[in-house]
């Protein structure tokens, strides 16, 4: 078998500066003998988590029950609201939140402050679009199908402001676009979504179809990671792993060339343990 690996792998810019500054910020509380937390998962990437607990990041799903100390934000971000209230309860911050999404929340501010009632065009249970709807920005409503328009506007609205999740599928984001259009007199569109995913799918299809099949390496949570492997899939078959104990051997043997691909935080220790485990199996 032959294998070839994707122009673009591993983490992508504001992943790294997370790890970078979580690792950091751990190294700082071990030398002061202070506790630190991440707040949720800092990515969608069980081992990446796990490395960080491994150098005493803990991370926690609420921040109340703890003692104040080290906090991480986390890549997807908090609300504004609630970032204030850590900090007033005396929590030292560290804001790992990538700069698209705090970007994508100075967006839905200058909607706010400009009249536009705010719709987030993502996955409601997905962490950055909780941040956006936790009440900041008023009542925001969430589309995350075409078929939402009608449901959340049965009547034209006067006005709307869009910001989209970081991670949706730019396709379907441009539909459901297309539909609020034509339910407003006034829409204003923010394009929110991370270039960056993107062209790590158009370079994971163009590899796709260089290959007979495809191998994509990410969190099972990973939005971006599950965007990769689908898009790869309307081109050649394709397995999507977490790590290569998942690869399937009977699946892969009838190929002789694989691509492999990656989610924007899949760590490079987690690929070339994927792209090890090929080369040895065959």
């Amino acid at each position: 078998m032959k294998v070839i690996e994707a122009e673009a792998t591993g983490f992508c810019h504001g992943v790294e500066r997370a790890v970078r500054l979580a690792e950091k910020a751990g190294a700082t509380a071990r030398g002061e003998q202070q506790d630190i937390v991440v707040y949720g998962h800092l990515v969608h990437n069980p081992q990446q988590v796990a490395a960080l607990e491994a150098q005493g990041l803990r991370h926690v799903a609420a921040w109340q029950p703890e003692t104040p100390g080290t906090l991480v934000v986390r890549t997807h971000g908090i609300a504004p609201g609630e970032l204030a209230d850590i900090r007033e309860a005396g929590w030292q911050v560290v804001d790992a939140t990538c700069p698209l999404v705090t970007r994508t929340h100075h967006r839905a501010e200058a909607l706010r402050k400009a009249g536009y009632p705010l719709v987030v065009i993502g996955k409601a249970d997905h962490p950055e679009v909780k941040a956006l709807t936790a009440g900041d920005y008023g009542q925001v409503p969430v589309c995350q199908a075409a078929e939402d328009v009608d449901r959340l506007y049965p009547r034209l609205q006067a006005r709307l402001g869009v910001v989209i999740q970081s991670t949706f599928p730019p396709a379907p984001a441009r539909a459901i676009i297309g539909l609020l259009a034509m339910k407003t007199m006034d829409l204003r569109v923010f394009n929110t979504v991370c270039d960056v995913t993107q062209k790590r799918i158009d370079a994971a299809m163009d590899l796709a179809g260089q290959v007979e099949a495809m191998v994509v390496v990410g969190g099972h949570h990973s939005a971006n990671t599950r965007q990769i492997a689908d898009a790869c899939r309307t081109v050649v078959p394709t397995l999507q792993v977490e790590t290569a104990a998942e690869l399937d051997a009977d699946w892969l043997s009838g190929f002789r060339t694989v691509g492999l691909a990656s989610g924007l935080s899949t760590p490079d220790a987690g690929i070339a343990e994927v792209r090890d485990a090929l080369l040895t199996l065959y």
